[in-house]
């Protein structure tokens, strides 16, 4: 799963933020994500 944050208002914007993570689920089918090891651009 791969987070990105952009500058401006659309998704085709410059990414400022980009963390991949690989995730796995519960039970449930829901995952929990903890944000904060970017990689700066």
């Amino acid at each position: 799963m791969q987070i990105c944050y952009f500058a401006g208002t659309t998704s085709s914007g410059t990414a400022v933020y980009v963390e991949t993570q690989t995730p796995t689920s519960n039970a449930n089918g829901l995952v929990s994500l903890e944000l904060g090891d970017p990689v700066r651009l």
